[in-house]
Parts: structure tokens; C-alpha cells; sequence
């Protein structure tokens, strides 16, 4: 699963007793390391809080359109189904694309939809891989974007111990 999301969340909550509750929320052993590593990271980096705070409400998002075609088309290049600057995943036989924009999850969103698309519903660990694999770093302008992603996962507000997907 991919772990940035939860990070953004994350700092909207006091480092304090709040914190353990939400380790309930992390699933394994691996997601607990890398938060435990975040903190840290978080905790030795006192600079501008309201800096920060701001930064942590923007975020890049990666799209995920669904792949539209008569099911009598042969399909030899995957690839030229998807529009141009999108990628495929053929998995899901969707088209995903990374928008490098610092925006809020419902921006990400608008943008999405503005797309004809939406935010990216991982549903299996190979998806996942594909969708982390177009976040790494290509270029020095990436930087300022390292686990900054939005993805179509959103806390049920009844329960927020559990997540859904906005886009299925």
C-alpha cells in the first residue's frame, strides 16, 4: 500500500495520545516503520510549522481514466489508447497520469474529473507497484513532490478507522 497518503493525514493530528490511536489504524509491521521514520524526521524538522502545515495540504495526484474501446477492437499497442503523457497499465487496462500541480485532495480531484477521469483506485499489489513506479523521481523538479500523492482512497466519516475508494 502506498504510504504517502496516510503521512498527509497524518500531520493534521497532534504528535501526542492522538498518535496511538491512530498506529491502531496501520495494518503492518512495514506501514509502522515508515511512519516511526517519519516522525522522526518530523519531529527533528522544528522550522516554520505553518510552512509545513501548508505543504502538507498540497500534493500531486495521479489520474486513473478507464480505457474505453468496442470489445471488437484488437488492441496491438496497448499504449495507443492512451492519451498523450498518460500511461498503461494493462492489469486494469487503464491509462494513469501524474500531474506535477501542489494541490488539495479535492483539487486533485476537479482535475481528475475535469480529465474525464478520476483518482487512482489501487486494487491489487501489482497496481500499487505500477501506480508508486510513475511517482519515483525522474528529474530534479520531482523533488519538491517525493511521497506527495493523492490516490482515490477516503476516510469514511462515520468511521475513520476505515478508508473507500471514491472512484470505482
Amino acid at each position: 500500500m502506498l504510504i504517502p497518503e496516510f503521512f498527509n493525514a497524518f500531520e493534521k493530528y497532534e504528535k501526542d495520545e492522538k498518535n496511538a490511536a491512530l498506529r491502531k489504524e496501520v495494518l503492518n509491521s512495514e506501514q509502522l516503520a515508515m511512519l516511526d521514520q517519519y516522525e522522526k524526521e518530523t519531529t527533528n524538522n522544528n522550522e516554520n510549522d505553518e510552512v509545513e502545515e501548508e505543504d502538507s495540504k498540497k500534493t500531486e495526484e495521479i489520474e486513473k481514466l478507464p480505457l474505453h474501446r468496442d470489445s471488437q477492437d484488437e488492441m496491438p499497442d496497448p499504449t495507443s489508447n492512451c492519451r498523450s503523457g498518460w500511461s498503461y497499465y494493462n492489469g486494469s487496462k487503464s491509462c494513469f497520469k501524474k500531474i506535477m500541480k501542489m494541490v488539495d485532495w479535492q483539487e486533485a480531484v476537479d482535475i481528475c474529473e475535469k480529465e474525464g477521469a478520476f483518482l487512482a483506485s489501487l486494487l491489487d499489489e501489482a497496481e500499487n507497484r505500477f501506480a508508486a513506479d510513475l511517482t519515483r523521481i525522474n528529474t530534479t523538479r520531482d523533488i519538491d513532490f517525493i511521497g506527495q500523492v493523492w490516490i482515490g482512497g477516503k476516510r469514511d466519516p462515520r468511521d475513520r478507522a476505515f478508508w473507500y475508494w471514491t472512484g470505482l
